[in-house]
Protein backbone atom coordinates (compact mmCIF):
# COMPACT_ATOMS: atom_id res chain seq x y z
CA UNK A 1 0.00 0.00 0.00
CA UNK A 2 1.10 3.39 -0.65
CA UNK A 3 -0.05 6.84 0.29
CA UNK A 4 0.80 9.74 -1.32
CA UNK A 5 1.09 14.20 -0.77
CA UNK A 6 2.37 16.80 -2.84
CA UNK A 7 4.69 18.97 -1.12
CA UNK A 8 5.85 21.72 -3.42
CA UNK A 9 7.65 20.23 -6.78
CA UNK A 10 7.90 16.92 -4.65
CA UNK A 11 6.32 14.02 -4.76
CA UNK A 12 6.57 12.17 -1.08
CA UNK A 13 5.14 8.48 -1.48
CA UNK A 14 4.62 6.35 1.70
CA UNK A 15 5.21 2.72 1.47
CA UNK A 16 5.15 -0.10 3.79
CA UNK A 17 8.62 -1.82 2.20
CA UNK A 18 10.94 -1.28 0.01
CA UNK A 19 9.46 -3.34 -2.75
CA UNK A 20 6.89 -1.05 -2.43
CA UNK A 21 8.83 1.50 -4.42
CA UNK A 22 11.41 -0.74 -6.30
CA UNK A 23 9.67 -0.10 -9.38
CA UNK A 24 9.85 3.40 -9.39
CA UNK A 25 13.56 3.22 -9.61
CA UNK A 26 13.33 1.44 -12.36
CA UNK A 27 11.87 4.30 -14.09
CA UNK A 28 14.30 6.73 -13.58
CA UNK A 29 16.24 8.17 -16.20
CA UNK A 30 20.20 6.89 -15.76
CA UNK A 31 22.78 6.41 -15.35
CA UNK A 32 21.65 6.46 -11.36
CA UNK A 33 23.76 7.51 -8.78
CA UNK A 34 22.99 7.02 -5.06
CA UNK A 35 24.62 9.19 -2.62
CA UNK A 36 24.71 7.75 0.88
CA UNK A 37 27.16 7.50 3.80
CA UNK A 38 29.18 4.03 4.98
CA UNK A 39 26.96 2.51 7.46
CA UNK A 40 23.93 2.78 4.98
CA UNK A 41 26.40 1.04 2.43
CA UNK A 42 26.61 -1.46 4.23
CA UNK A 43 23.31 -2.04 5.43
CA UNK A 44 21.39 -1.54 2.48
CA UNK A 45 22.71 0.26 -0.15
CA UNK A 46 25.32 -2.40 -1.44
CA UNK A 47 21.99 -4.39 -1.82
CA UNK A 48 20.20 -1.96 -3.88
CA UNK A 49 22.68 -1.61 -6.09
CA UNK A 50 22.32 -4.76 -7.07
CA UNK A 51 19.46 -5.22 -7.42
CA UNK A 52 19.13 -2.55 -9.39
CA UNK A 53 21.90 -3.93 -11.58
CA UNK A 54 20.81 -7.36 -12.30
CA UNK A 55 17.48 -5.39 -13.95
CA UNK A 56 20.41 -4.32 -16.39
CA UNK A 57 20.50 -0.70 -14.88
CA UNK A 58 23.37 1.29 -14.65
CA UNK A 59 23.89 2.25 -10.67
CA UNK A 60 26.65 3.68 -9.14
CA UNK A 61 27.15 3.82 -5.37
CA UNK A 62 29.30 7.24 -3.55
CA UNK A 63 29.87 7.18 0.33
CA UNK A 64 30.91 9.36 2.70
CA UNK A 65 31.65 9.03 6.28
CA UNK A 66 28.74 9.37 8.30
CA UNK A 67 28.27 12.30 10.62
CA UNK A 68 27.70 16.06 10.59
CA UNK A 69 31.82 16.62 9.89
CA UNK A 70 30.94 15.34 5.96
CA UNK A 71 28.72 18.52 5.32
CA UNK A 72 32.00 19.98 3.92
CA UNK A 73 33.27 21.87 1.22
CA UNK A 74 35.74 19.30 0.91
CA UNK A 75 33.65 16.50 0.94
CA UNK A 76 31.11 17.81 -1.54
CA UNK A 77 34.38 18.66 -4.03
CA UNK A 78 34.42 15.42 -3.74
CA UNK A 79 31.75 13.59 -4.76
CA UNK A 80 31.65 16.38 -7.35
CA UNK A 81 35.02 14.95 -8.50
CA UNK A 82 33.42 11.22 -8.81
CA UNK A 83 30.93 12.36 -10.58
CA UNK A 84 32.96 13.39 -13.56
CA UNK A 85 35.14 10.54 -13.33
CA UNK A 86 32.33 8.52 -14.04
CA UNK A 87 31.20 11.03 -17.11
CA UNK A 88 28.23 11.33 -14.87
CA UNK A 89 25.77 13.30 -17.64
CA UNK A 90 23.52 15.94 -17.36
CA UNK A 91 20.49 13.93 -18.15
CA UNK A 92 21.42 11.39 -15.28
CA UNK A 93 19.50 10.80 -11.46
CA UNK A 94 20.93 11.46 -8.31
CA UNK A 95 19.45 10.02 -5.01
CA UNK A 96 20.05 10.97 -1.72
CA UNK A 97 19.89 7.39 0.31
CA UNK A 98 20.29 7.84 4.06
CA UNK A 99 19.75 10.35 6.93
CA UNK A 100 19.75 14.53 7.50
CA UNK A 101 23.38 15.21 6.68
CA UNK A 102 23.05 12.76 3.16
CA UNK A 103 20.11 13.99 2.18
CA UNK A 104 21.80 17.93 2.86
CA UNK A 105 24.67 17.29 0.45
CA UNK A 106 23.17 15.06 -2.00
CA UNK A 107 20.59 17.82 -2.97
CA UNK A 108 23.26 20.71 -2.59
CA UNK A 109 25.54 18.37 -5.10
CA UNK A 110 22.51 17.56 -7.24
CA UNK A 111 21.61 21.41 -7.47
CA UNK A 112 24.90 22.30 -8.00
CA UNK A 113 26.52 20.16 -10.68
CA UNK A 114 25.91 20.90 -14.42
CA UNK A 115 23.75 23.55 -12.48
CA UNK A 116 20.95 21.21 -11.92
CA UNK A 117 20.20 17.56 -12.60
CA UNK A 118 17.42 15.15 -11.22
CA UNK A 119 17.22 14.56 -7.74
CA UNK A 120 15.21 12.30 -5.55
CA UNK A 121 15.57 11.04 -1.90
CA UNK A 122 15.09 8.09 -0.02
CA UNK A 123 15.69 8.64 3.84
CA UNK A 124 16.58 6.34 5.96
CA UNK A 125 16.16 7.87 9.54
CA UNK A 126 13.34 9.58 11.02
CA UNK A 127 14.90 12.81 10.99
CA UNK A 128 15.40 12.71 7.58
CA UNK A 129 11.42 11.28 6.95
CA UNK A 130 10.18 14.41 8.75
CA UNK A 131 12.36 17.29 8.25
CA UNK A 132 15.57 16.79 5.88
CA UNK A 133 13.99 14.77 2.99
CA UNK A 134 11.13 17.49 2.25
CA UNK A 135 10.66 21.23 1.94
CA UNK A 136 13.97 21.43 -0.51
CA UNK A 137 16.55 23.11 1.85
CA UNK A 138 20.24 21.43 1.15
CA UNK A 139 23.33 22.81 2.88
CA UNK A 140 26.46 22.24 4.13
CA UNK A 141 28.75 23.32 7.42
CA UNK A 142 31.45 25.98 7.30
CA UNK A 143 33.54 26.98 10.48
CA UNK A 144 31.45 30.17 10.96
CA UNK A 145 28.01 28.07 11.43
CA UNK A 146 25.49 24.87 10.71
CA UNK A 147 24.04 25.15 6.86
CA UNK A 148 25.51 28.38 5.46
CA UNK A 149 26.30 27.41 1.93
CA UNK A 150 23.58 26.14 0.10
CA UNK A 151 20.61 25.81 -2.34
CA UNK A 152 16.75 25.50 -2.34
CA UNK A 153 16.29 22.18 -4.53
CA UNK A 154 13.34 20.04 -3.74
CA UNK A 155 13.66 16.42 -4.89
CA UNK A 156 11.59 15.67 -7.37
CA UNK A 157 9.99 12.13 -5.33
CA UNK A 158 10.79 11.18 -1.98
CA UNK A 159 10.33 7.46 -1.17
CA UNK A 160 9.62 6.89 2.82
CA UNK A 161 9.71 3.89 4.26
CA UNK A 162 9.03 2.99 8.04
CA UNK A 163 10.49 -0.30 7.47
CA UNK A 164 13.73 1.52 7.26
CA UNK A 165 13.38 2.42 11.01
CA UNK A 166 13.67 -0.69 12.85
CA UNK A 167 17.64 -0.99 13.44
CA UNK A 168 18.11 2.81 13.95
CA UNK A 169 19.86 3.60 16.64
CA UNK A 170 18.50 5.52 19.96
CA UNK A 171 20.62 8.85 19.15
CA UNK A 172 18.78 8.66 15.50
CA UNK A 173 15.45 8.12 17.25
CA UNK A 174 15.78 11.45 19.15
CA UNK A 175 17.37 13.38 16.49
CA UNK A 176 13.85 13.00 15.01
CA UNK A 177 11.40 13.02 17.47
CA UNK A 178 12.78 16.51 18.12
CA UNK A 179 11.82 17.40 15.17
CA UNK A 180 8.24 15.81 15.68
CA UNK A 181 7.92 17.67 18.87
CA UNK A 182 8.90 20.91 17.09
CA UNK A 183 5.87 20.47 14.71
CA UNK A 184 4.00 19.71 17.71
CA UNK A 185 4.54 22.31 19.80
CA UNK A 186 4.33 24.68 16.78
CA UNK A 187 1.58 23.49 14.42
CA UNK A 188 0.10 20.24 15.28
CA UNK A 189 -0.58 19.93 19.37
CA UNK A 190 -2.05 16.03 18.59
CA UNK A 191 1.37 14.97 17.55
CA UNK A 192 3.19 15.75 20.89
CA UNK A 193 1.03 12.86 22.36
CA UNK A 194 0.70 10.54 19.18
CA UNK A 195 4.52 10.59 19.33
CA UNK A 196 5.33 9.50 22.35
CA UNK A 197 2.68 6.39 22.57
CA UNK A 198 3.49 5.09 19.07
CA UNK A 199 6.02 6.03 16.20
CA UNK A 200 4.01 4.41 13.12
CA UNK A 201 3.03 5.95 9.47
CA UNK A 202 0.40 7.77 10.95
CA UNK A 203 2.96 10.35 13.12
CA UNK A 204 5.32 10.63 10.38
CA UNK A 205 2.53 11.20 7.51
CA UNK A 206 1.17 14.28 9.79
CA UNK A 207 4.34 15.89 10.21
CA UNK A 208 5.00 15.59 7.06
CA UNK A 209 1.14 17.38 6.08
CA UNK A 210 2.08 20.10 8.73
CA UNK A 211 5.25 21.05 6.96
CA UNK A 212 4.21 20.79 3.97
CA UNK A 213 1.60 23.31 4.69
CA UNK A 214 3.80 26.05 5.93
CA UNK A 215 6.53 25.46 2.86
CA UNK A 216 3.68 25.58 0.70
CA UNK A 217 2.82 28.68 1.64
CA UNK A 218 6.11 30.64 2.28
CA UNK A 219 8.73 28.44 0.21
CA UNK A 220 11.42 30.99 0.22
CA UNK A 221 11.40 31.25 4.11
CA UNK A 222 10.70 34.88 4.37
CA UNK A 223 7.82 34.76 6.65
CA UNK A 224 5.80 31.74 7.71
CA UNK A 225 8.40 29.17 7.42
CA UNK A 226 10.38 30.52 10.48
CA UNK A 227 8.41 28.77 12.56
CA UNK A 228 9.56 25.62 11.42
CA UNK A 229 13.13 26.94 12.78
CA UNK A 230 11.64 27.15 16.53
CA UNK A 231 14.71 25.04 18.70
CA UNK A 232 17.32 25.54 15.99
CA UNK A 233 18.63 29.09 16.97
CA UNK A 234 20.55 28.17 19.88
CA UNK A 235 20.22 24.49 18.92
CA UNK A 236 22.40 25.57 16.15
CA UNK A 237 24.98 27.46 18.16
CA UNK A 238 24.79 24.70 20.37
CA UNK A 239 25.94 21.77 17.59
CA UNK A 240 28.48 24.47 15.87
CA UNK A 241 30.29 25.06 19.67
CA UNK A 242 30.50 21.65 20.44
CA UNK A 243 32.18 21.19 16.79
CA UNK A 244 28.64 18.64 16.29
CA UNK A 245 30.00 16.27 19.30
CA UNK A 246 26.44 17.38 20.45
CA UNK A 247 23.66 15.47 18.00
CA UNK A 248 21.25 17.64 16.39
CA UNK A 249 18.14 16.37 17.95
CA UNK A 250 19.94 16.90 21.86
CA UNK A 251 20.77 20.28 20.44
CA UNK A 252 16.98 21.61 18.86
CA UNK A 253 15.68 20.00 22.29
CA UNK A 254 17.88 22.49 24.42
CA UNK A 255 16.96 24.84 22.05
CA UNK A 256 12.94 24.55 22.42
CA UNK A 257 13.72 24.85 26.04
CA UNK A 258 15.10 27.82 25.74
CA UNK A 259 12.34 29.31 23.50
CA UNK A 260 9.86 27.90 26.20
CA UNK A 261 12.03 30.04 28.67
CA UNK A 262 11.56 33.16 26.64
CA UNK A 263 8.08 32.62 25.68
CA UNK A 264 6.78 32.02 29.56
CA UNK A 265 9.17 35.27 30.66
CA UNK A 266 8.31 37.40 28.15
CA UNK A 267 4.89 36.59 28.58
CA UNK A 268 3.17 34.80 25.84
CA UNK A 269 2.32 31.31 27.24
CA UNK A 270 0.97 30.38 30.37
CA UNK A 271 3.09 28.44 33.08
CA UNK A 272 1.03 25.66 32.80
CA UNK A 273 1.92 25.25 29.36
CA UNK A 274 5.27 26.01 30.23
CA UNK A 275 5.63 23.38 32.99
CA UNK A 276 3.72 21.19 30.45
CA UNK A 277 6.51 21.57 27.51
CA UNK A 278 9.38 20.74 30.26
CA UNK A 279 7.56 17.63 30.85
CA UNK A 280 6.87 16.58 27.56
CA UNK A 281 10.71 17.27 26.55
CA UNK A 282 11.93 15.35 29.38
CA UNK A 283 9.32 12.03 29.30
CA UNK A 284 10.85 11.84 25.42
CA UNK A 285 14.22 11.46 27.05
CA UNK A 286 15.61 14.45 25.90
CA UNK A 287 18.27 16.17 28.32
CA UNK A 288 18.53 20.22 29.24
CA UNK A 289 22.42 20.22 30.59
CA UNK A 290 24.71 21.87 28.92
CA UNK A 291 28.36 22.10 28.94
CA UNK A 292 29.45 24.24 31.64
CA UNK A 293 32.28 25.02 29.67
CA UNK A 294 30.35 27.44 27.18
CA UNK A 295 29.78 30.90 28.04
CA UNK A 296 27.05 33.12 26.82
CA UNK A 297 29.56 35.38 24.68
CA UNK A 298 30.09 31.87 22.21
CA UNK A 299 26.29 31.73 22.03
CA UNK A 300 26.53 35.65 21.46
CA UNK A 301 29.21 34.70 18.35
CA UNK A 302 27.43 32.21 16.76
CA UNK A 303 24.18 33.44 16.52
CA UNK A 304 25.90 36.45 14.98
CA UNK A 305 24.89 34.64 11.75
CA UNK A 306 21.89 33.25 12.59
CA UNK A 307 19.63 32.71 9.24
CA UNK A 308 16.97 34.66 10.71
CA UNK A 309 18.91 36.91 12.52
CA UNK A 310 19.05 40.75 11.84
CA UNK A 311 21.74 43.46 12.78
CA UNK A 312 24.12 40.88 13.55
CA UNK A 313 21.69 39.23 16.28
CA UNK A 314 19.76 36.14 16.35
CA UNK A 315 15.89 35.69 16.24
CA UNK A 316 13.48 33.60 18.05
CA UNK A 317 10.34 31.47 17.53
CA UNK A 318 7.90 32.03 20.31
CA UNK A 319 4.73 30.67 21.53
CA UNK A 320 1.52 31.95 22.69
CA UNK A 321 0.41 28.14 22.94
CA UNK A 322 0.61 24.91 21.70
CA UNK A 323 0.35 24.99 18.16
CA UNK A 324 0.04 28.59 18.15
CA UNK A 325 3.51 31.17 17.35
CA UNK A 326 3.42 34.82 18.02
CA UNK A 327 3.26 35.74 14.12
CA UNK A 328 5.53 39.86 15.41
CA UNK A 329 3.56 41.25 12.48
CA UNK A 330 4.53 38.26 9.98
CA UNK A 331 8.33 37.41 10.86
CA UNK A 332 7.71 35.13 12.76
CA UNK A 333 10.35 35.69 14.56
CA UNK A 334 11.81 38.16 16.76
CA UNK A 335 14.85 40.04 18.61
CA UNK A 336 15.42 39.00 22.44
CA UNK A 337 16.83 41.45 24.78
CA UNK A 338 20.40 40.68 25.51
CA UNK A 339 19.84 40.41 29.72
CA UNK A 340 16.34 37.96 29.26
CA UNK A 341 18.52 35.80 26.47
CA UNK A 342 21.30 35.71 29.20
CA UNK A 343 18.95 34.64 31.77
CA UNK A 344 17.45 32.10 29.64
CA UNK A 345 20.99 30.51 29.18
CA UNK A 346 21.91 30.56 32.54
CA UNK A 347 18.67 28.59 33.52
CA UNK A 348 19.05 26.20 31.48
CA UNK A 349 22.47 25.87 32.57
CA UNK A 350 21.18 24.77 36.03
CA UNK A 351 18.77 22.52 34.76
CA UNK A 352 19.70 19.07 36.55
CA UNK A 353 18.59 16.75 34.18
Amino acid sequence: MKADIFLGETKVVFCETFFSFFEDLLKLSEPIVFITDHNVKELIGSSIQRLLQEKKRSVFLISIPPGEASKSREIKEWIENELFSIRFPKDGSIIALGGGVVCDMAGFVASTYMRGVSFYSIPTTLLAMVDASIGGKTGINTSFGKNLLGSMYPARQVWICPQFLESLPKREWLNGLSEIMKIGFTLDPELLSLATKKMDQIVIFRSCLAKKQVVDEDYQDRGKRRILQFGHTIGHALEKISSYQLSHGEAVAKGMAIEGFLSYTLGYLSKNKWDSMREILKSCGFSFQVDPKISFSQIQESLEMDKKGTDQRGRFVLLQDFGVVVPFQGEYCTHVDDKVLCKAWEWLKSCPI
